[in-house]
C-alpha cells in the first residue's frame, strides 16, 4: 500500500486513490454496471408483465480493450416463438456516460445511457465576475439513471420509462404493443 504524507505536519495520511490499482477499480466499476444492469432488466421484467413477451436470458462476453473481458447478461425479447429484439450492454466505457445499454432490432438499433449527477457538463461562457461556469451538456437529466438522448444536437435526454422502452422496441422491430 502506498503512503502519502501531509507536508505541513508530518502526519502520515493514506491516499485512498493508491490503495487501489487499476485492475481493482475496473472490476469495481464492472461490478456497479452489471448491478445497474440487473436493475434495468428487473424493470424491463416489470413493464412486460401482462404483455405476452417472454424474455430469454443469456450472458455475452464485453471487451472494452484492458486486459480481461467480462460476461454480461443481456436479454432476447420473444413473442411467440419469434424474436422481437434484443436488449444488449454494449459497456461501462463511455464518453459523457457510466453504461450504454443497445435495443436491436431487424429494423434499428436504439441506445440508452447510464447518467449520473446531472449527466456531463461543459464549459459555458464566464460571467462578469470571471468565474468559469459549466452547463449541463443534456437538458432534462434530473436524477441517475438510464437516458434516451432524444437529439443530441439540442441536448434533450429523456429518461427511461416504461412508455418510452416500448416505443424504442417499435421503433427497432415494429413490433406492435
Amino acid at each position: 500500500m502506498k503512503r502519502a504524507y501531509k507536508a505541513q505536519s508530518g502526519a502520515e495520511v493514506i491516499d485512498a486513490s493508491a490503495e487501489s490499482s487499476p485492475r481493482e477499480d475496473t472490476r469495481a466499476q464492472v461490478r456497479i454496471y452489471q448491478k445497474r444492469l440487473d436493475q434495468l432488466f428487473k424493470q424491463i421484467r416489470e413493464w412486460l408483465k401482462g404483455t405476452g413477451i417472454r424474455l430469454k436470458e443469456t450472458q455475452i462476453s464485453i471487451d472494452e480493450g484492458f486486459p480481461n473481458s467480462y460476461q454480461a447478461k443481456a436479454l432476447d425479447l420473444v413473442d411467440s416463438g419469434k424474436l422481437i429484439g434484443k436488449v444488449t450492454p454494449a459497456g461501462y466505457r463511455i464518453i459523457g456516460a457510466e453504461g450504454r445499454v443497445d435495443f436491436v432490432g431487424t429494423l434499428d438499433t436504439q441506445s440508452v445511457i447510464y447518467l449520473v449527477n446531472g449527466g456531463p457538463a461543459v464549459p459555458a461562457a464566464s460571467g462578469s465576475d470571471g468565474i468559469g461556469r459549466k452547463r449541463p451538456l443534456y437538458a432534462g437529466v434530473k436524477g441517475s439513471g438510464w437516458y434516451w438522448i432524444e437529439n443530441a444536437r439540442l441536448g434533450r435526454a429523456k429518461r427511461l420509462t416504461r412508455q418510452l422502452f416500448r416505443d424504442l422496441v417499435k421503433e427497432v422491430s415494429d413490433y406492435e404493443f
